[in-house]
C-alpha cells in the first residue's frame, strides 16, 4: 500500500494565541506550541530541517517548541503561539510520511502511539529550524 504525508492539523498564526482541540471527551493533554524567530536580516539557513545531514541548529533563526514533547496517548489540545512580530506562522502536525499508519484491525482504528512532527511549512521556515517532535505514548 502506498503511504503519504497524512497532515493531522495545519493551522496558519498570525500572531497572538490560536488553541485547536477535537471536541473532548475526557481531559485532554496540552501542549503549549511556540513559534518564533531571531531577527533576521541575511537569507535564510537551508539545511536546518529533521535529520539533514550537516545540520548545525545552533545556526537556527526560527524554532518551533512543544512542551512536553511526550504525551499520552488520546485528547490532546495544542495551543499555538506566534511570537513573532514579523512572520505569519503555521502549524502542521504530521505522522512519519515514510511509514505506514499503525492500524489495528480489532479495533478497527489507527493506533495513536508514536512519534509526530510539529513544523512550519511556509517557505524556508522548516529549513530555518522551525520543526520539532512530539512522542505520543
Amino acid at each position: 500500500m502506498p503511504t503519504s504525508p497524512r497532515t493531522f492539523a495545519a493551522i496558519s498564526l498570525v500572531g497572538g494565541v490560536l488553541a485547536f482541540s477535537p471536541p473532548a471527551i475526557a481531559s485532554p493533554s496540552v501542549v503549549t506550541v511556540t513559534l518564533d524567530n531571531k531577527p533576521i536580516s541575511d537569507a535564510l539557513p537551508d539545511q536546518l530541517g529533521m535529520a539533514m545531514p550537516m545540520a548545525d541548529m545552533s545556526k537556527a533563526v526560527m524554532s518551533a517548541k512543544a512542551p512536553p514533547s511526550t504525551v499520552p496517548a488520546g485528547d490532546v489540545t495544542f495551543v499555538a503561539t506566534n511570537k513573532s512580530p514579523e512572520f505569519v506562522q503555521e502549524m502542521v502536525l504530521v505522522t512519519d510520511p515514510q511509514k505506514q499508519l499503525p492500524y489495528s484491525d480489532g479495533d478497527g482504528r489507527v493506533t495513536e502511539p508514536g512519534t509526530y512532527m510539529l513544523f512550519c511549512n511556509l517557505p524556508g521556515h522548516y529549513m530555518a529550524g522551525m520543526w520539532t517532535t512530539i512522542t505520543v505514548q
